[in-house]
């Protein structure tokens, strides 16, 4: 189950971000909110990723909050990987920032 919610977090794509100088600054790192870009299945997620290497991952289904995991990250922009640390299990995934998006394994984040 840990490991299916390490990669239900992988599956979250982004949302639009403003084009102000404070964003363009942030736009070379994935600090801040992400939204799951594809929701057709009536769920989606929003993760936070803070500056201090920590992060929430919070479920909407049927507009209600269904899952809020707490964890920490490390992004190696260099490497393009993410890893998630979740109590005692860790994941590296493939990661890659692009602007205001944000792809973790096959799956597409916008910032929010």
């Amino acid at each position: 189950m840990k490991k299916g919610l390490l990669v239900l977090l992988m599956v979250l794509p982004v949302l639009l971000a403003s084009c102000s100088k404070d964003e363009d600054k942030k736009a070379d790192s994935i600090v801040g909110t992400w939204r799951e870009i594809d929701d057709s299945g009536g769920s989606y997620r929003i993760m936070e990723l803070r500056s201090d290497n920590s992060g929430t991952l919070i479920q909407y289904t049927s507009k209600k909050e269904s899952l809020r995991l707490q964890f920490k990250y490390l992004f190696n922009m260099e490497k393009q990987t993410l890893t998630i640390i979740y109590q005692d299990n860790t994941e590296t995934l493939k990661a890659v920032l692009s602007g205001n998006i944000l792809t973790v394994g096959e799956v597409e984040y916008k910032r929010h």
